[in-house]
């Protein structure tokens, strides 16, 4: 039966959140449940961030969450994202004023894709500016 729901290695779904320009205010959570997914699959969590010039800090605290297969609770776990190396250049790739940067927060993670997966920055501020996207990529 487990074989029965098994997806290739490159079965890769994903969605991008658009945050206001007026910044991402701290109890702002995006939540996605990827569409006709399976409970069983083992997967990674990718997380993309589209960040502007302006962004204060050179990394960004997030707080994932998911649910395993069978599991009543989630699973929170808290990842930092390096943006910016210890000399204030930006990590991620972009021409002029946006930058965008990907990092694995969970490898070959079972989660039950037919539920949400929802991150939420936890930074010490109540608005984070300079935050343009978010992207949640399961592959």
């Amino acid at each position: 039966m487990m074989a029965a729901c098994h997806r290739p290695s490159t079965a890769e779904r994903s969605e991008y959140f658009n945050i206001s320009t007026d910044g991402w205010a701290y109890g702002d959570t995006l939540a996605w449940t990827p569409a006709d997914s399976a409970a069983c699959d083992t997967a990674s969590l990718i997380v993309a961030l589209r960040h502007a010039n302006d962004y204060p800090y050179a990394n960004i605290w997030l707080e994932c969450s998911h649910y395993a297969p069978g599991d009543s609770a989630p699973t929170v776990d808290t990842i930092n994202i390096w943006l910016a190396d210890e000399y204030g250049r930006w990590l991620g790739t972009g021409i002029g004023v946006g930058h965008q940067l990907a990092d694995t927060a969970l490898r070959h993670t079972p989660i039950d894709l037919s539920r949400p997966i929802e991150v939420r920055h936890v930074m010490r501020a109540d608005c984070l500016t300079g935050i343009e996207q978010v992207g949640l990529i399961i592959k």
